[in-house]
């Protein structure tokens, strides 16, 4: 079995954890808190979701590129020094956030009564910071990934049925949420000194200060595209109440769950890809070969969620969750839509070393979201915010996909 299918088995089995503890916790938490009780569940998470992309960076794609370099040429002290300057960085950016996160919370009112319920998820933020994923794509071991995380859900689980038993549980729903992070990150290090995949080394801050100046637009791409999907949860808060954002967050919450089917093939292809690069012509007959099987996977993905949107939320959420069918209906293209744009943006762009195009794609994308965004909610409601996202999406891709393919034949005409 060759190490990529082998890879994407093991990625594909983190996904089957990602299914199924959902699928048994989400009914439950859904019958249990109700539209209300989700919904602030889901904007405290946002918040936390936000100080998780300062701390990661975009070291996920950066990191993995360089250690997968590393590991191509079995320089081991390179990807010690790399593990070192990354786990540090992510320290720092961790005490920045909650340093962040306690303004918010005193100062924008939406967040002062959900304090303690982003205190608890600080708990993610710490396990976020230990759990290596881009040591164990870049290195092709994905086994860590598949321990830590499969141990972590299953405590998660247990926890979240023995703490939560009414609808005023939201701290303990939010303390079994925030656990999973926690423990995955836990496990994860633990794996890496005992398989002995790095180790911690002595370095200059002008290492850290590289390795954080490299991922720096990656950071910006990925902080501009969650304007046009996790800030609007929190910009819904100012226009509709709570429970409009249970209904709505319930919705988004199922096509990630459906989206995340493309997330084995997109991690394990990413560095395999990397490691073509250098070979121009093979590099895109496989982007071209795996681009093809991604998008038909992204596909099946939306027709799937537009024809058994209905049932999907009648038989995992419940009677109290009736609205949230025409929110998931209006989502359904999505999963396609971002499958292109992993397809141009993150294996295409990203791999030829045009990062700092594709985070500019993304900031002009997430400043025209931000013109329409506020006036489609204030009118329409969650489905404002569902309009805003599909049109933006779908001119991101389009950026991309022209982007990438003109530099595709700027270069061809260079040779």
């Amino acid at each position: 079995m060759s190490i990529l299918r082998k890879n994407i088995i093991l990625l594909g089995l983190v996904q089957l954890s990602n299914y199924l503890f959902p699928l048994i916790t989400f009914p439950y938490l859904s019958r249990i808190l109700g539209p209300t009780g989700f919904g602030h569940i889901a904007l405290a998470q946002s918040l936390i979701l936000y100080l998780s992309l300062i701390i990661d960076f975009g070291f996920n794609l950066s990191a993995t590129r360089k250690i997968g370099i590393a590991h191509g040429k079995s320089d081991q002290d390179e990807i010690n020094s790399i593990f070192t300057s990354v786990m540090v960085a992510k320290t720092i950016l961790l005490l920045m956030s909650c340093a962040l996160a306690v303004i918010v919370t005193n100062v924008i009112n939406q967040f002062v009564e959900l304090r303690p319920l982003v205190f608890i998820g600080f708990i993610s933020l710490l396990g976020s910071v230990c759990f290596p994923i881009w040591l164990f794509q870049g290195t092709q071991k994905m086994g860590g990934i598949v321990v830590s995380t499969t141990v972590a859900k299953f405590i998660s689980l247990l926890v979240t049925f023995i703490l939560v038993k009414k609808d005023t549980d939201l701290f303990e729903a939010m303390f079994a949420s925030s656990l999973g992070m926690f423990i995955s990150g836990m496990v994860a290090i633990y794996y890496v000194f005992k398989m002995k995949l790095a180790k911690f080394t002595k370095i200059k801050l002008s290492y850290i200060y590289a390795i954080i100046k490299e991922s720096y637009p990656l950071f910006v791409s990925f902080i501009a595209s969650s304007i046009y999907t996790t800030l609007n949860t929190i910009i819904l808060s100012f226009f509709v109440p709570v429970r409009e954002i249970g209904i709505y967050s319930a919705a988004d919450k199922l096509k990630s769950v459906s989206q995340s089917v493309i997330s084995p093939f997109q991690q394990a292809i990413f560095p395999n890809l990397s490691s073509h690069i250098n070979e121009f012509d093979n590099y895109l007959k496989y982007l071209k070969k795996y681009g093809t099987i991604l998008f038909g996977i992204g596909l099946c993905i939306s027709i799937g969620l537009a024809v058994l949107s209905r049932p999907i939320i009648h038989l995992l959420l419940g009677s109290k969750f009736d609205e949230s069918f025409n929110a998931l209906l209006l989502m359904s293209p999505l999963p396609a839509i971002i499958t292109l744009a992993v397809i141009f943006g993150q294996w295409g762009l990203v791999n030829i070393g045009e990062s700092k195009k594709l985070s500019k794609i993304y900031v002009i994308g997430s400043f025209t979201h931000v013109l329409h965004v506020f006036f489609t909610i204030k009118y329409f409601g969650i489905y404002g915010a569902i309009f805003s996202s599909l049109f933006t999406e779908a001119l991101l891709t389009t950026a991309m996909a022209t982007t990438f393919l003109y530099e595709i034949k700027k270069r061809k005409l260079n040779v």
